[in-house]
């Protein structure tokens, strides 16, 4: 997995969410991803997702990681739902 395109927001720009209802700054990431079969060297699978921070009704527009650690957290419920179901599970 690679992380890339990590781009922080301006919580300094987002002063303003304390007055209107959206951030005018948001945080982005991209994960890209390569699944391959070990003994061969097989590409299983490849990934790659974008996410950008919520601009309306955004929880913690002053945070400068919080949308990309939700951009994780997001990602890994996603791949261990694929693992699991890949598995049987």
């Amino acid at each position: 997995m690679t992380i890339a395109n990590l781009k922080a927001p301006s919580a300094a720009l987002n002063v303003s969410n304390v007055v209107l209802p959206f951030s005018l700054s948001v945080g982005e990431v991209t994960v890209e991803g390569v699944f391959r079969q070990s003994a061969k060297n097989r590409i299983d699978a490849v990934i790659v997702n974008r996410a950008q921070g919520q601009r309306l009704m955004n929880k913690k527009p002053w945070s400068t990681w919080a949308d990309a650690e939700q951009s994780f957290k997001e990602w890994a419920k996603g791949i261990r739902k694929a693992v699991d179901r890949a598995h049987g599970k």
